[in-house]
Parts: C-alpha cells; sequence; structure tokens
C-alpha cells in the first residue's frame, strides 16, 4: 500500500504522548443477523450501467433507515410498485405496505428510490423513479416516525405523488436526497439538467409539510465549458455542518470524470466555502463552478475514477472518500480522508477493482475505524490509530451471495454510535420475476471498548451530568482532569497536550452508556414523551444540559435552562 499525504499550510508540533493506544490487527467485523425483508424485488438490471439492479443501486443515498427503534426500507416489487416495509428492532416481523397506484416503467436503474425522515414533524418522505425527468415524491402524516405504535401501517398514510416542493415542477430531475442533521433539520438535493451539464439545487424543509427552496448552489456553465458534480456524497456531521464531496463530468461519458472536490456549509446549505474556509457560493446567487477553488486532489481524466462510490463523515467529524482509480497499471480502491484540522490524505487500499464494477460504501464506527462494504459483500477495515493504513478484508461471510447489487448502508443507525452496521443486499438473476432483498447485521468491533465519548470541539463547553473525567487532546495524545457538569474544552483549562492541531474534549462513560444511542424526542418547547426514568438533554450543536427525569419532560428552557442562547434547541433520551 502506498500512503500520499497533502502539504498542509500549518506546521505541526508534537509534545510528549501522554495517553497512547495498543497497538492491534485491524478492526474486525462479524456477522450477526440475515433478514429476508422480501422475496418479490424486481430483478430488471440494467446492463448499460454496471448491470446493477433497480432498487440497489448507489444513487440511493437512504434506502433503509434506522429511527426511533425502529427500521424502516423500500424497493420496487415484481409489478415495479414502491413498497415500503418497517420492523421494530431489534428482530421484528417486517409490515408492509405498496403504493399501488404508481407504477414505475423507464428501464434504467437510475431511478431508484430515496427515503427520508423529518425528526421535528415524525414524516416519513419517498422521491423515486426520476433520471432527468420529474420529480416523483410523497410524504407522510406527520408523526408516524415518532409514534410508529400509533399508526396502522398503509399506504393512505402517504400523499399522492407530488411534481413539486415549492412552487413548480422539479425537471429535469436526477439524484435525489433527504439529508437530516442532528437537530432536525433536513434538505432536499437534486440534478437538474443531464449529465456533463446538470446543476445541483437544494430544498429546506419547512418541519410543515411544506419546503422552500434554496435554489442552486452548484453551476454548470464554467470558463471553457460544461461540467456537472457527481456526488460521493453530501452529509451532516454530529455539529450539523454539511459536507459535500464530488468529481468533476466534462460530458456524458463516465472517462471525462476528473479530480475530487470538497466544499462544506455551516448554515444548512446556504453558503458554502472550501477547504481553507474561504467563502465560494452563496446557494441562489453565487455559484460553485468548475472554476472555483475547491479541488482537493488532482486525478486526471481518462483514470478509471468512478463517480458516486462513497462518503461518510464519522462521528469524530473526519471526512472520508473511498473512489477507484488506475494505479501502477491496475484499477484499485483509494481512501481519502480530512481530519478534524482540515488536512486531506490519501491511502492506496491495494484492493483490485474494476473500472465500470459495482460500486462500494463506506462505514465507520463509535472510534473512527472504517469499513469498506465492496460489492459482492466482502468487508474490508482500516484502523483510525494506525491513521489507516492497514486496509485488510476481514469478512467473506456472504461473499458472493449477492451479485448485480450495489451494496447500501444504513447510515442512520452508523450515527447512533452502537457499532451495528446494517447492509441493504440483493440477490437473485436476470431470468427471475422476482428475487430476495435482505438486511444484513454486521457488529464492527473495532478496537475494545475505550469508555469515552465526545463531548466538544475546542473553544466549545464540554456539558455532562454529575461528576466525570474529561480528556481533552487528539489521536492518542491528552490531558484529563476530573470535572463537575461541565468544562471549558481548551487549553487554558488542561494545558496544550499536542500543539499545533485542532483539539476536542471527551467525557468517560460506563460500558452501559456506551451501548446506548441518543434518540431525539422532541423540538424545543415540545415534550419529551418516553416511559420510566432516562437520561435526557437539552441543546443544539454540541451544546447541552443534561438530566435525569421520569415519563416525559417538556423540552424547554423553563425545565432544562438555556444551554446555548439564540439557537434552536432539541431533546434527546437514552
Amino acid at each position: 500500500m502506498k500512503i500520499f499525504v497533502s502539504i498542509p499550510t500549518l506546521f505541526i508540533t508534537l509534545s510528549t504522548t501522554l495517553v497512547t493506544m495498543p497497538v492491534q490487527s485491524a478492526p474486525s467485523v462479524g456477522k450477526t443477523e440475515e433478514s429476508i425483508m422480501t422475496t418479490d424485488a424486481t430483478t430488471w438490471w440494467d446492463d448499460r450501467y454496471g448491470d446493477g439492479y433497480l432498487s440497489s443501486m448507489s444513487y440511493s443515498q437512504d434506502s433503509v433507515i434506522s429511527y426511533g427503534g425502529w427500521q424502516y426500507a423500500a424497493y420496487y416489487n415484481h409489478n415495479r410498485q414502491v413498497v415500503i416495509r418497517r420492523r421494530q428492532l431489534p428482530g421484528g416481523n417486517w409490515d408492509s405496505l405498496t403504493l399501488s397506484d404508481y407504477t414505475q416503467t423507464e428501464n434504467d436503474n437510475h431511478n431508484n428510490i430515496s427515503l427520508g425522515i423529518s425528526p421535528l414533524d415524525g414524516r416519513i418522505h419517498v422521491s423515486f423513479d426520476h433520471h432527468d425527468s420529474n420529480l416523483h415524491y410523497r410524504l407522510s402524516v406527520a408523526g408516524v416516525a415518532n409514534y410508529p405504535n400509533s399508526y396502522s401501517w398503509n399506504n393512505a398514510l402517504f400523499s399522492s405523488v407530488q411534481s413539486h416542493l415549492d412552487n413548480g415542477t422539479i425537471n429535469p430531475l436526477t439524484y435525489p436526497r433527504f439529508i437530516t442533521a442532528g437537530d432536525g433539520t433536513m434538505i432536499f438535493e437534486g440534478r437538474i439538467g443531464q449529465s456533463g451539464n446538470g446543476e445541483s439545487w437544494l430544498w429546506r424543509y419547512n418541519n410543515d409539510g411544506h419546503w422552500t427552496e434554496l435554489g442552486k448552489f452548484i453551476e454548470n456553465s464554467y470558463n471553457g465549458g460544461d461540467a456537472n458534480a457527481y456526488f460521493f456524497g453530501i452529509q451532516f456531521d454530529t455539529h450539523n455542518r454539511l459536507h459535500a464531496a464530488w468529481v468533476w463530468r466534462e460530458n456524458f461519458g463516465g472517462n471525462s470524470n476528473h479530480d475530487i472536490m470538497y466544499a462544506y456549509s455551516d448554515d444548512y446549505g446556504r453558503t458554502w466555502r472550501n477547504n481553507a474556509g474561504r467563502l465560494v457560493a452563496v446557494t441562489g446567487q453565487s455559484f460553485i463552478t468548475r472554476d472555483s477553488d475547491v479541488k482537493i486532489w488532482t486525478i486526471p481524466t481518462n483514470s478509471g475514477l468512478i463517480n458516486q462510490e462513497a462518503m461518510v463523515v464519522d462521528l469524530q467529524g473526519r471526512v472520508h472518500v473511498l473512489a477507484r482509480r488506475d494505479i501502477d497499471g491496475s484499477n484499485r480502491q483509494v481512501h481519502y480522508w480530512r481530519d478534524t484540522r482540515g488536512q486531506w490524505s490519501q491511502m492506496d487500499t491495494g484492493i483490485k477493482t474494476k473500472i465500470w464494477d459495482n460500486r462500494s460504501k463506506l462505514a465507520y464506527d463509535k472510534d473512527g475505524n472504517l469499513y469498506a462494504i465492496m460489492p459482492n459483500i466482502q468487508i474490508a477495515s482500516a484502523s483510525a490509530n494506525k491513521h489507516y493504513t492497514d486496509w485488510t478484508v476481514v469478512n467473506l461471510d456472504d461473499n458472493s451471495r449477492y451479485t448485480h447489487s450495489e451494496p447500501l448502508i444504513d447510515f442512520y443507525g452508523l450515527k447512533q454510535g452502537r457499532d451495528e452496521l446494517y447492509v441493504y443486499a440483493q440477490k437473485g438473476t436476470v431470468k427471475q420475476t422476482s428475487g430476495d432483498i435482505a438486511i444484513l447485521k454486521y457488529q464492527l468491533n473495532g478496537r475494545p471498548f475505550q469508555g469515552w465519548s465526545l463531548c466538544a470541539n475546542e473553544g466549545q463547553q464540554c456539558e455532562f451530568s454529575g461528576t466525570r473525567e474529561v480528556r481533552y487532546g487528539y489521536d492518542g495524545t491528552y490531558n484529563s482532569g476530573t470535572f463537575t457538569n461541565a468544562t471549558e474544552c481548551n487549553n487554558s483549562v488542561f494545558g496544550d497536550p499536542i500543539r499545533g492541531v485542532e483539539k476536542t474534549c471527551e467525557i468517560q462513560l460506563n460500558q452501559d452508556e456506551s451501548a446506548l444511542p441518543w434518540i431525539y424526542c422532541a423540538g424545543e418547547n415540545q415534550t419529551c414523551q418516553f416511559q420510566g426514568i432516562r437520561t435526557v438533554r437539552y441543546g443544539a450543536n454540541g451544546h447541552y444540559f443534561y438530566g435525569q427525569h421520569s415519563d416525559g419532560i417538556s423540552c424547554s428552557n423553563s425545565a432544562f435552562g438555556d444551554p446555548v442562547s439564540g439557537e434552536w434547541k432539541s431533546c434527546y433520551y437514552k
């Protein structure tokens, strides 16, 4: 394997290592469940675009979602109608509803299904069947996702098909996705226009069944022609920063893919900045183009660079991209990542592939270890504490059982920090009328339990309940101390354990606390409902007040105090 590191603009001086992690092998993966969600999925597949099934292509950012203790998944049945299923976790039976008033007819595997959940009103959103065509969109009644036991699962829960979000028909649309922040804010992104000259647009959900158009943020025209962005992914981190990574494509052909670009937004997509923090776009007013200063890695055309492979943002805030390209005469998977200081690096994983083979996905565990779920369900991993230099194939339990399928990932589940990976995979043959779709569950073992949870970035306040040990530093080098209820996360309090890098604070937890995810329960001035005694946090953007409460609590300043003035806050329990 080869590792390449981009040259940063700041010089780093390392202090004496105060806390070190043990040397160990690459993180392991163990399969724990295989749930056959359906045996009735269409097996139509498109040999023009990677021999992939219609329901299981990498264009779907979210086809399976875990939320509030339930899991939701969507597919086309053998009649090519949208089916949405749900089950209670862990291991419940699947409920099913079929939206039978619409039939998908285009023989084009771009016409996939994307799901979304808006936590602030509990609606489920679905967008489906478009490749340079009108938007096809439905939404559920309010509350279905927040109170699933209160609703019988049937198609009366969903609206009729809509072709608009705000004003006017959205056309020609491709690659729609719903993107939800930790505070419940949801946006919708899609390409308007065709391959080689499409443009990227955003809408923001109003949490009442309606949307507001934000406008275009990436434009096709530049000084020399047209190009459009093909995204590896667009995702929020735990502090509601929106990250986007993509390639440029100059024309219809994939051989014109080139370079890797990156930008981020701290205001839900209204403004965009490049890796250095310079403003590069104001959505609806000024746009990112091929001339903009957003390139973070140069890759020429005709280099075997595939579009729309994989991107994730781990719980520590690192951005990861997986993209294949030609190296030393073979096409191989390459891992690019942005650390919390904003420095990009790349690693040749040594894993061979083919230019137009089906694409992979990335997952992470709570410690920031990384996992590549590759076609035919081969899983490789790499360690955060080895700076991702130890890529190794670690699981072949399902190797070659799911062909003509690009594995899809339950990203919502990863964000809960339980180290459980759910993979959506389809099997069957083109000669069959229908085939199986399974939800495969794996335990991401990572490194042994360390007992620490991120509570603040440098310059923020680390807030918690009771007396805790808090450590401050970066990547194995920490100073620590014991505090009650809160501490500032800065050099003044802890000293500087590692100079020249952005540091974080983590609180020490016990094993039981680490195993439980935070579950969204209410927005500000609503009621957080639950049964029994729960730990509840109230706040936004990494600033929370905590308390233990019985059988529900008002999600308000009057109940908790105000942890962050001027911000819209939410409640979560565990």
